[in-house]
């Protein structure tokens, strides 16, 4: 029987799972250098900096990127690619092919990225340091990176809490913020 999760990142270094039929069972880890988590063939996964990815229970090491795409600052799997964010360029590949990748430059350094899902086919970065939100589009090649979208006019953002296709929860240093923004007719 496949255990139902709950996953949070409570700080850079500890990650708390907790049983969705069971709260109080829940499992501290204190993993090294965790860049971001995710679930790859049914597995807890955390990749570090260097690209290595490896099992949360066991630090067991399942793949590794390119070290041409380090330092790494954010990974996100997403219709069987990773997706990986470096300061330089956002990459993706197969889970069994990690070493054959596409990459994309940025326009803009991005420093500390955070990466969710939003919608079917679109990631959206935030970059804590120039407080900015991108997104990546996995079904538009030739504009897959496009940066400044909407501006939500607010100041000291801290954590891209959750995406939604039009929609996305922000918190401040003193706030969570709802932000919405016009339709997307791709979407719909």
């Amino acid at each position: 029987m496949e255990r139902i999760c709950i996953i949070q990142l409570y700080s850079p270094s500890k990650i708390l799972v907790m049983e969705m039929d069971n709260l109080e069972n829940s499992v501290t880890y204190e993993p090294r250098d965790t860049v971001s988590l995710m679930v790859i063939s049914g597995n807890l996964c955390v990749m570090n900096s260097s690209g290595i990815i490896t099992k949360l229970e066991n630090s067991e090491k399942i793949l590794e990127c390119s070290p041409l795409l380090h330092p790494i600052t954010a990974s996100f799997h997403l219709e069987n690619r990773i997706f990986i964010v470096s300061t330089h360029s956002i990459s993706s590949f197969l889970p069994d092919s990690p070493l054959d990748y596409e990459s994309y430059e940025t326009e803009k350094r991005i420093t500390k990225g955070e990466i969710r899902r939003f919608g079917d086919t679109r990631l959206m970065i935030f970059d804590r340091r120039s407080q900015t939100c991108f997104i990546w589009e996995t079904d538009k090649p030739k504009r897959k990176y496009r940066d400044q979208l909407f501006t939500t006019y607010l100041n000291h953002c801290t954590k891209l809490l959750v995406t939604h296709p039009q929609k996305f929860v922000i918190l401040t240093a003193s706030e969570v913020h709802f932000v919405v923004f016009g339709t997307d007719s791709d979407n719909n």
